[in-house]
């Protein structure tokens, strides 16, 4: 497992800054499961809910019990570029702009149990998302305020394949898992936003704030699964939405909401705490 990060500063006048900040990390291990190391129907009398690798899970909180050696793949990268402008004795300005970046695959034994299976796991997650805020504050005497704009886009992809016996194989010596789950989604948002505070004195403040956000999502599933030795002939059944004989589900839809707060401050005096 490693991890950096790193800051650089740049002053380009004495009201402008620009700092730019980015993150690294890794991790590589042969040790994760996303599995419940018990059975997950105890006392189950249904043949199809019965687990597989009953009889080889591993007492410890910590034990993992596999035919298999688990791997676990991740990285993630984050770049922000942040720059501040001083606009005046009261008045700010500042742009915060990100991207980052998530990869992970973990191949797993899918029963986590010692019992010899023929079903492995491989989970892909790609991520990739980019944000841009942008803020405008004032500083007065008596009144404190930020009010801005905000939009948020990720593309994420997701791919749940379960095949037989070896990392990296196929179903009946073809290109194709047994089983390939695949889901693409998109997500945009944005936001718009303003809160304030005012100091009736110096321990009571009025805080109110109002924000509206509209986001839009889709989602796209489109999956493969093969059938073994049930077609005439003892041939494989292929089920996909190209083959016409199993639906490609999508969905779209958009939200919005306003949402604001309103209160009152108290900073008692300091010896009534004390």
């Amino acid at each position: 497992r490693q991890s950096f990060r790193g800051h650089l500063l740049f002053k380009a006048t004495d009201n402008v800054d620009f700092l730019l900040s980015a993150e690294y990390g890794t991790e590589r291990d042969r040790a994760v499961s996303f599995y419940y190391k018990q059975e997950t129907f105890p006392g189950t009398t249904n043949p199809a809910a019965i687990a597989l690798g009953i009889g080889g899970y591993p007492t410890g909180d910590r034990g993992y019990a596999s035919t298999v050696d688990p791997q676990n793949d991740r990285e993630t990268l984050s770049t922000t570029l942040t720059v501040d402008w001083q606009l005046g004795e009261r008045w700010a300005l500042k742009n915060i702009l990100n991207y980052r970046q998530t990869d992970l695959t973990i191949f797993q034994d899918l029963d986590a149990s010692a019992v010899v299976t023929p079903i492995i796991q491989q989970f892909v997650f790609d991520s990739r998302t980019i944000s841009e805020e942008l803020q405008l504050s004032y500083t007065g005497d008596r009144l404190r305020a930020t009010g801005g704009f905000y939009y948020f886009t990720e593309d994420f992809e997701n791919l749940n394949l379960l095949d037989a016996e070896k990392i990296g194989g196929s179903f009946a010596g073809g290109t194709e898992k047994r089983v390939q789950l695949v889901g693409n989604a998109e997500t945009d948002s944005i936001a718009v936003y303003a809160n304030a505070i005012f100091d009736i004195t110096d321990r009571v403040s009025i805080k109110a704030g109002l924000r509206y956000t509209e986001d839009d999502r889709k989602i796209v599933n489109d999956n493969v699964i093969w059938i073994a030795g049930v077609l005439p002939g003892g041939g494989d059944l292929r089920l996909s939405p190209e083959d016409g004989n199993l639906p490609l589900f999508s969905d779209e839809k958009s939200f919005s909401d306003t949402t604001g707060d309103l209160g009152i401050e108290w900073r008692p005096a300091r010896k009534s705490v004390g």
